[in-house]
């Protein structure tokens, strides 16, 4: 199975300067309490502030769900980000097996009762012009076969690729791109996923400064300049059955989107949704709200529970510290009362599909191992992937997962 590369899709969620907020940060003696209720030796004294930062985090989060109304929309369309055939994993996707993968985890996700699935296929890998692109857009076409196989709802996201970074095998000079160039690529590429792989949702971009930063082209950090790039992408485009969103990560900027409502004909707002925090979840609110007045419906179709602590705002991209804390199968506890969490927005707001990112984990954690940790991200994360390698092998799930599977199946 080709799981050895997800530390390329890691990389795809990068974001600048975020900061994580503690929702009560003067709380002393609810953090005393959290601390008090561990048994020994369940969290490792390196991470129990942190583990109870979130903790209380997500605190003041189910508190602030059990006070709004019971929730009048239907459960939204659960999906599981297909990281196996991540478009960021370059030429790897052109080998068997990545469609034995993709396949495997499709099965998986089915088992666990999800009934959609995110594909990342982004900008350059289907351009045209770019090298192997027939063979790309060949084995993202198979994709879309095997999960309408499975009567699964598919929603593409495509921003552009970590070219030229830790996170992606491809190597690609977004520079030598003028800005009239690099829109119609996307353009290109846009109508070629919507020909090949025909999607229920198409999401074009939900992190501008992501995507800023990757290409050095500030336009795309800018409302208005980016509201003029989905107007020229989406003119004259045959979108056929497929809805087209765009959105923003809850870090970013509301005006974002305020500009896609008023000077763009999209037909869905898409939110990406870390770290948990105040001004993030004020921004998911308000999304959802914006597009719900305007009638459009909204893809949460990314999120998870980011363990990062107050100071710890760098980007989400470069810092493997981070990552390597996601592994650790103490942090399970918390990451199920997340997805609680998001379910019930979901239907309270009326948000139609959620996708959270990191699916592996519905599979496997590692239990925590000090020598291990000190050995840094790479051996960490191999570690992990020959887990989640083995547990997706055999169809078991980690407490995540059976706690997923119990919530979706009304248990």
């Amino acid at each position: 199975m080709a799981l050895e590369q997800e530390v390329s899709m890691r990389g795809s969620r990068a974001v600048s300067r975020i900061r994580v907020f503690a929702l009560f940060a003067s709380a002393a003696l609810a953090f005393a309490a959290v601390c008090a209720a561990w048994g020994p030796g369940e969290v490792p004294e390196r991470y129990r502030r942190l583990y109870a930062l979130e903790s209380l985090a997500l605190d003041g989060w189910e508190r602030y769900l059990a006070k709004r109304p019971v929730p009048a929309f239907p459960r939204p369309v659960w999906a599981g980000e297909l990281l196996a055939a991540n478009a960021n994993r370059g030429e790897a996707l052109l080998q068997p097996q990545a469609l034995e993968a993709t396949r495997l985890f499709l099965d998986r996700f089915q088992a666990l009762g999800l009934t959609g699935v995110t594909v990342s296929v982004n900008y350059p890998l289907l351009d045209p012009g770019f090298p192997r692109a027939s063979e790309y857009a060949a084995f993202f076409r198979q994709v879309a076969l095997e999960v309408r196989k499975r009567r699964m709802t598919l929603d593409v996201e495509s921003g552009v690729l970590f070219a030229n970074t830790a996170f992606s095998s491809v190597r690609f000079d977004y520079g030598e791109l003028s800005w009239e160039r690099f829109v119609a690529g996307r353009r290109a590429h846009t109508a070629t996923i919507l020909r090949e792989m025909a999607p229920d949702y198409l999401n074009i971009g939900a992190e501008p400064d992501t995507e800023a930063r990757l290409t050095g082209k500030r336009q795309l950090n800018d409302p208005d300049g980016r509201a003029a790039m989905l107007r020229a992408i989406l003119k004259d485009l045959d979108r056929g059955r497929t809805k087209v969103a765009a959105g923003i990560g809850t870090w970013g900027d509301i005006r974002f989107v305020r500009a896609y409502l008023a000077e763009t004909d999209l037909d869905a707002i898409a939110l990406h949704l870390y770290p948990l925090g105040r001004r993030t979840l004020r921004t998911a609110y308000e999304a959802a709200r914006l597009a719900r007045e305007a009638g459009k419906p909204v893809l949460l179709d990314e999120c998870w529970l980011y363990k990062a602590g107050p100071g710890e705002g760098q980007s989400i991209a470069a810092n493997e510290a981070i990552f390597q804390r996601d592994l650790w199968s103490f942090w399970a506890p918390l990451d199920r009362r997340f997805l609680e969490c998001v379910d019930r927005f979901a239907r309270q707001e009326g948000i139609v599909y959620v996708s959270p990112f990191w699916s592996h984990h519905y599979f496997a954690y590692l239990d925590y191992d000090p020598a291990l940790d000190e050995a840094g991200y790479a051996a960490v994360n191999g570690a992990f992937l020959e887990r989640a390698r083995v547990a997706v092998k055999e169809g078991r799930l980690s407490p995540t997962g059976e706690g997923l599977k119990r919530m979706l199946s009304g248990e």
